[in-house]
Parts: structure tokens; sequence; C-alpha cells
């Protein structure tokens, strides 16, 4: 069950890249599949970790249903149970800090799959309270993009906006993702850094990731360990790092990379 468990989070969390590598917010149903796909992989992710953990503390010992159930869908609060997880062993670092991009791109994610995933569909019925998801989101990608592409680089996206605006004669406005009207030029200058800092993206979510695979290795390990000690020769936790070896990709790698399904 956790070979199947782990293939499946692996399918989830390469396609959520992929998806993120290619977003495009011309086209709003672009974006949709990378929440879609990142918020299951990572909830998925966890909860494997989860039971690994309950297993290794509990002589390999399943967690019940219900206590798998009352961690809901609520990224952050099962990313805070494995951030305490791995502060049992110094060995496993590098968790993403409160007020960081990957802090607001976590929180992001745990609202989409609590309840805005649904947003289109609740407000339809008049019962919506969640955020609309391409709004939080929009801003998690400002954030990185201002992060990551320098100043004098988006003074040169926005000449370019300019020169472009003024040979085709677009002089007009336009709507934003948040509904607010914007003059052309400032969404031609906008759509092209997002275009450029997409990729950006893709490492914020790698950079999430790196710690589980420190951390996946060492419950392995752990669980291994026990098996060996009460004679079990047919393991029941796999080598779960095995699994994802890109959650070790580097910055340039992810950078660049645009296929992530079908590579791992």
């Amino acid at each position: 069950m956790l070979d199947q468990e782990a293939r499946l989070t692996q399918s989830a969390l390469l396609s959520g890249l992929e998806f993120l590598s290619k977003i495009n917010y011309d086209k709003k149903e672009t974006v949709y599949p990378a929440l879609f796909q990142l918020s299951i992989g990572f909830e998925r992710l966890m909860k494997m970790i989860v039971v690994i953990d309950h297993k290794v503390e509990n002589g390999l010992k399943n967690p019940t249903d219900k206590q798998l159930k009352d961690y809901g869908h609520n990224i952050l609060k099962t990313y805070d149970v494995c951030r305490e997880i791995a502060a049992k062993d110094s060995g496993v670092a590098s968790w993403a800090s409160p007020g960081s991009a990957g802090s607001d791109l976590l929180e992001c994610l745990s609202e989409f799959a609590k309840g805005s995933r649904y947003y289109n569909l609740d407000q339809l019925a008049g019962t919506g309270a969640a955020a609309d998801p391409l709004v939080k989101w929009y801003d998690v990608h400002m954030r990185i993009a201002n992060d990551e592409i320098t100043h004098s680089k988006q003074s040169a996206i926005n000449d370019r906006a300019i020169a472009h605006c003024d040979r085709h004669r677009l002089y007009g406005w336009e709507q934003d993702w948040k509904g607010n009207f914007r003059p052309t030029v400032d969404m031609v200058f906008l759509n092209e850094l997002f275009r450029q800092s997409r990729r950006y993206c893709v490492w914020a979510v790698v950079q999430i990731l790196y710690p589980f695979h420190d951390l996946l290795r060492l419950l392995s390990s752990k669980a291994h360990e026990i098996e060996e000690q009460q004679g079990i020769t047919d393991i029941t936790v796999p080598y779960m790092y095995e699994y994802f070896p890109f959650f070790l990709c580097e910055k340039r790698t992810s950078i660049r990379r645009t296929r992530w399904i079908g590579v791992y």
C-alpha cells in the first residue's frame, strides 16, 4: 500500500511541477491543474510520513482511519506535524520559516485543499466563503517574482512592454486577476514578468520538498531496524526516499526544466 501511495504522490507532485512551469495567466485554466496536483501531492506526501512515523513509534502498527482523518486537508497543520517529527533528529533541517515565500506558498495550497478548490461552484451556489485561489496564487507568484527577478531585469521587461504597446498602438485598459482595470502596457509587463518567473515558482516548491527526502530516508531506516529486530524479512516500509529523487534538484536544474512527468 505504501508503494502504491508513493507512486501516486510522485505522479501528483511531478504533474504539479510541470503544470507550474507552464502557467499562462492569459489562460486561467492553466493555473488550476498546478494547484490541484501540488495540493494533492503535498497532502499525500505528508500523510505518508505520519503513517510511517506512527509505525516507527508503535511497533509497526498502522494508525487508525480516524487518526488520519483528523488531519483533514489542512496542509499547514500536517506540515507542522512533519516538522515536529523531523525535530526528533537534528539531521533534518531546511524547513520553510514563518513569513517566507515558502510559507505563503504552503498556505495557498492549504487553503486550496481545504475549500477554495470549489470556489467557482461555491460562488455559483451563493455559499462561497473561501478566497479566490487565483488571486491568492497571484500574490504568491508576485512575491517570488520580486524576490528572483532583479530591478534591472524588470526595468528591461517594462521597456519592452512600452515599445510593444507603442508599436501596436495598444493604449487601452484591461482587467487584471484581481478585477482591477489597468493600462494594457501594465498587463503586458506583468504577463512577461510572470512568464519569466514561473520557473522560480517551481524552484520554490522544490525547496519546500527538499527536507522531506531526508525525513523519508530517516524514517525508512528506523522502520527497517524494527523489522530486523522483529525478524521480519518481507519489509513493510519500502525505501520511500527512492521514489522522490527530484526533491534533491538543485536550483539550476529546477528553473531550466519544463518537463517533469516521465523523467523520474
